[in-house]
């Protein structure tokens, strides 16, 4: 069983005649419903709203047969992200977290709503700004207390802190305790980590920290995998 830990937003996407298209996301949600498309055993972790959005995420879960540790819905809404395009076609972002319902949440509810037989827990995203990052820390160490893995995808959006340095280090922090990590070259700029080199990437992950596997993607550059035991 494999629970999950992060946003479940609506991205707004304008499309070419101005009008936006409501489509529903985040990085850490579309991970879960991934995995349960695979016939893999997943519980999400995060509360959904009692919105008209959260109702759709609450069905799109079920449906894909996500179990969902939070019965009682929240009464903040659900998060968006309105992705904009330029005269040339490139998305800008702009991310409406405040008080929205998958943060509505404490760590000692991530914590009961772990399933008996967790043998991962996946988070990552928005899970990693500076406001959240604290009650994220503590559910990490209490899903290895439980005997569980624990896998983060960075997915860093400078765009939606105000403190890069603040949002660097509680990322590295996280980054630490994983057992699974996966970075893009764009990450470790954000990190000031050296991506020139898969040593340099080695030497920086795998030092002082309990990472065993990195995934490392670099755009139309490919991706590589590292491990500890190759490092």
């Amino acid at each position: 069983m494999i629970a999950t830990m992060g946003e479940a937003l609506v991205d707004l996407i304008e499309q070419p005649d101005g009008r936006f298209e409501a489509c529903l996301g985040g990085s850490v949600c579309n991970f879960t419903i991934g995995l349960a498309r695979q016939g893999v055993s997943t519980r999400y972790l995060n509360p959904l709203s009692e919105d008209h959005f959260g109702q759709c995420f609450a069905t799109l879960l079920q449906d894909t047969g996500v179990g969902l540790a939070q019965a009682a819905r929240s009464g903040c809404p659900t998060a968006l992200a309105v992705v904009s395009l330029d005269g040339q076609g490139a998305p800008t972002y702009a991310f409406h977290r405040q008080g929205v319902a998958d943060r509505d949440i404490s760590a000692a509810r991530f914590i009961a709503g772990f399933p008996q037989q967790m043998e991962l827990l996946h988070t990552g995203g928005l899970a990693l700004v500076p406001e959240d990052i604290e009650k994220t820390l503590a559910t990490i160490r209490a899903a290895v207390g439980h005997g569980a893995l624990v896998s983060i995808d960075a997915n860093m959006r400078p765009m939606v802190v105000r403190d890069l340095g603040a949002y660097a280090e509680g990322v590295k922090r996280a980054l630490a305790q994983a057992h699974i990590v996966k970075v893009s070259n764009e990450d470790l700029d954000a990190l000031g980590i050296d991506s020139a080199s898969l040593e340099r990437i080695g030497a920086a992950l795998f030092a002082h920290s309990a990472v065993e596997l990195i995934v490392f993607t670099r755009g139309a550059g490919g991706a590589a995998l590292l491990t500890r035991a190759r490092a």
